[in-house]
């Protein structure tokens, strides 16, 4: 039985977004753009379970980008 909902982790990585599936451990893909996640994500899901996409459950998606480059470093 699958789970109800699914956590999807998206971080940037150069031009792409790497999406892993928590809940499915094999369950990888990648988008151009942002907007691309969820429904990626969904088409994965739908094609390692074997299901359509319309039955796979709710989607929460985590955006992971990487912190700008000095802004952790104080001026001066």
């Amino acid at each position: 039985m699958s789970p109800a909902s699914y956590h999807v982790v998206a971080e940037r990585s150069g031009d792409w977004w790497a999406i892993t599936v928590a809940e499915l451990g094999g369950v990888f893909s990648q988008a151009r753009h942002r907007e691309q996640v969820e429904s990626t994500a969904r088409e994965a899901i739908a094609l390692i379970l074997d299901i359509g996409e319309s039955d796979v459950g709710p989607i929460e998606v985590e955006l992971v980008t990487p912190e700008r480059v000095g802004a952790a470093n104080p001026a001066g």
